[in-house]
């Protein structure tokens, strides 16, 4: 009976070490894999919650911004997009988020056109503000960029007893800093409202 010649240790030693190997790559592509994961969704994550720190930051300007001025005194533009006589420009709205006061905003009435949907505003005043999303005073790298350009529009309707209603309109930008791009995403937004001299809820 012919018996077959033991296999040198050394070759199973190799076989040995070149198993592992192939274990820790496929080890290490299963933890890369699951980091990106966890990295997008922390990016999604952060995402949301600037957006929605966004939005209602712009929610809020309007609101104070008509709390801060009677709907008498509030300027607009008409169907021509006309500035009305004796309607002042601009006024200084104070932005208030996670309970501290922002720098005051200038916004300013835009007599030109509201562009459409998905459009950056061309030729309209331009305001710059920044909000401290993560509460963190000392340090402005983190703070969201926002530009806004707001539009008080008469939407008058005398034919249907619709007398005094303006449209408030803000279109608005916030950049986000998700680390792929070094110089931040922006994204295009709005809000409009509706308001009249009568009391609406």
């Amino acid at each position: 009976m012919q018996t077959r010649a033991p296999i040198p240790s050394s070759s199973r030693q190799g076989m040995t070490i070149l198993e592992v190997m192939i274990a820790l790559s496929v080890l290490a592509l299963l933890l890369s894999g699951i980091l990106a994961a966890l990295l997008q969704a922390h990016r999604m994550t952060q995402e949301s919650i600037y957006q929605n720190a966004a939005r209602a930051s712009v929610q809020g300007a309007v609101e104070q911004m008509l709390r801060s001025i009677s709907f008498a005194n509030l300027p607009y533009t008409n169907a021509a997009n006309t500035l009305q006589p004796g309607a002042d420009a601009s006024t200084t709205v104070p932005i208030v988020f996670n309970g501290q006061l922002e720098a005051p905003l200038a916004l300013s009435i835009s007599t030109s056109a509201i562009p459409d949907a998905g459009v950056v505003p061309s030729g309209a005043s331009e305001n710059l503000v920044n909000i401290d999303v993560n509460n963190t005073p000392d340090l402005a790298s983190d703070d969201m960029q926002m530009r806004l350009w707001l539009w008080v529009q008469d939407v008058s309707d005398n034919t249907i007893d619709a007398t005094q209603v303006r449209a408030i309109t803000i279109v608005y930008q916030w950049r986000f800093f998700d680390g792929s791009n070094s110089a931040g995403r922006w994204h295009l937004n709005s809000v409009r409202n509706i308001r009249s001299s009568a009391p609406n809820f």
